[in-house]
């Protein structure tokens, strides 16, 4: 396939322009591929990404695949793809073909997106999320009531970082494939005007600044319009992998071989991230879930290859 390419272009300095392999041919074709669509798995359409794919060969790459090396994958995947290609198929050909030789601790970890997916909205997901954005540089107040102007209101977070101090709607979807609509962007919005309200009256002592809305899924365009219009910050899926993976603050779900009822226990002893479990001591923490201590060591040991290797 490469070798293809190279006599593309080849060809194309030694031809005269009326050649198959003419500068318009070329033009047309990269059109062609510029408008190529893809099909996710609501059935709805978005166009190729090239770059989601290179972002994604280089994060999961784990460092041992340089940025060279993913834009060549992409490309042969991008030459690959017919038009309407569903995401899965495209996802199949990444791990199953290109990224086995690359990455050892695959096989230790399920998808991230999935694993967020499979926290409980509450407490699991909103413990985590507080934990991250104690991760970047917050002081958070968990699971406040907070008196507006003209009524309580029961706050997920309240973020304080200098000057700023934040009203944070935690938004958390089983399925990861559903969108957060605008009735919670509008919702959050009345919320932040009544406490805003409510301290010019004196009624609460919160000098709120702004509004965000953390969610594990995308905001639909409705959403994402008037967020930007009534300035509503949205931390979407996008926004938190790379967060994540970045601080690689991974959940416990991300541990392929814990069933759920394990993730609860764990969750249950303040557990929530691999973070905390590789921090944990083996033994104590095999006594209290009364599970072999071998079982134990090996969550650790796995925890430690995803996120050190």
């Amino acid at each position: 396939m490469k070798e293809e390419k190279a006599d593309i272009s080849s060809s194309y300095a030694e031809k005269p322009r009326n050649d198959i392999y003419s500068e318009d041919h070329l033009r047309l074709k990269v059109r062609t591929m510029a408008f190529k669509y893809v099909t996710k798995a609501d059935g709805s359409k978005q166009d190729f990404d090239k770059e989601k794919i290179i972002k994604t060969v280089l994060r999961v790459g784990g460092g041992e695949v340089d940025r060279n090396t993913a834009e060549k994958i992409a490309d042969e995947i991008e030459e690959r793809s017919y038009e309407g290609i569903s995401t899965k198929k495209i996802l199949e050909m990444l791990f199953d073909e290109y990224l086995k030789p690359y990455k050892t601790i695959i096989p230790f970890r399920n998808n991230l997106r999935k694993s967020i997916s499979l926290l409980r909205s509450k407490p699991d997901f909103e413990i985590y999320i507080q934990l991250l954005l104690e991760q970047l540089g917050y002081t958070i107040t968990p699971n406040c009531i907070c008196q507006g102007k003209c009524v309580e209101h029961e706050i997920d977070v309240i973020a304080r970082k200098g000057t700023e101090t934040i009203l944070v709607e935690i938004k958390h979807h089983k399925n990861h494939h559903t969108p957060t609509d605008l009735d919670v962007c509008r919702n959050t919005r009345a919320v932040f005007e009544d406490l805003v309200d409510g301290y010019k009256d004196g009624k609460n002592a919160l000098p709120i600044t702004s509004a965000m809305i953390v969610g594990n899924t995308k905001f639909t365009r409705h959403a994402e319009r008037y967020s930007n219009c009534r300035g509503i910050e949205l931390l979407a899926w996008y926004d938190l992998e790379s967060i994540i993976e970045k601080k690689k603050f991974y959940p416990i779900t991300l541990l392929k071989g814990l069933d759920k009822k394990e993730n609860h226990r764990l969750i249950k002893e303040n557990i929530i991230t691999l973070r905390q479990l590789v921090e944990t001591d083996a033994n104590q923490l095999a006594k209290k879930l009364e599970l072999e201590h071998e079982i134990v060591e090996n969550w650790i040991s796995k925890s430690k290859q995803i996120l050190f290797d």
